[in-house]
């Protein structure tokens, strides 16, 4: 989408929501395990250090000290070691993408309940010029209906045009209200806080046309869900 404000609401939910921070730590455990497994394929070393002071009688005291390193290989003759390390990076890979999959879901609900709200005010400002209008109309066929010149069967039906479009007002604002405080929500800020961005109608934004691909399953591989259960097995 090509609108600043949307892509700036997004980078806040992504850094705030708390799915998103879970799926993070995840992914820094995955790894760290997937380093534990690394290091079991090289060698094993293994220091020691002593010192020792000791006095007999008056003799004057005597120093000892001793030091040792050890170092030990195992290898992985049955690709046990090389199996756990393979395992790990797919568990590491499947978090990474588990990431993906969070970061994708909280980005499109910021996306559609900000797409709600520009179409709510839209929608609003249509309705309020169409309210204009139609009160200009039912004073026009009032003078009309006083003059004779048409019957109270117009005046009632511009008085019914009148009152529905005036009843979709107070709808159309608690749509808009609902969608800003959602937004809220997502980016972990006060409802009263987006305000001032988004009272202010803008244009609806839409989505690129170079997301569209041309082969279903490539499609199906851009879900972070498919990629999540691909390394899983």
């Amino acid at each position: 989408f090509d609108d600043p404000l949307l892509s700036t609401l997004v980078s806040q939910a992504l850094q705030t929501n708390t799915s998103v921070v879970s799926a993070h730590a995840a992914l820094r455990q995955a790894r760290a395990l997937r380093d534990v497994s690394a290091a079991g394929l090289g060698p094993t070393l293994g220091g020691s250090a002593s010192a020792q002071r000791s006095q007999s009688g008056d003799n004057s005291a005597s120093n000892s000290f001793r030091a040792g390193l050890d170092a030990s290989w195992e290898i992985d003759v049955f690709g046990a070691n090389r199996s756990a390390l393979q395992s790990s990076e797919a568990s590491a890979q499947a978090s990474a993408a588990t990431l993906g999959d969070v970061q994708v879901s909280v980005a499109a609900e910021v996306a559609l309940s900000y797409i709600a709200l520009r179409a709510a005010q839209a929608r609003l400002l249509i309705a309020q010029d169409n309210l204009a209008s139609q009160q200009e109309t039912l004073q026009l066929t009032q003078w009309r209906l006083q003059a004779g010149l048409v019957s109270s069967l117009e005046s009632d039906q511009a008085i019914g045009a009148t009152e529905q479009t005036l009843a979709q007002l107070p709808a159309l604002q608690t749509s808009m209200e609902h969608s800003r405080h959602a937004l809220a929500v997502l980016t972990g800020q006060a409802p009263a806080s987006l305000a001032t961005l988004l009272d202010r109608a803008a244009v609806v934004p839409h989505a690129s046309d170079d997301l569209t691909l041309s082969i279903p399953a490539e499609t199906l591989r851009q879900r972070p869900d498919v990629r999540s259960a691909e390394f899983q097995v």
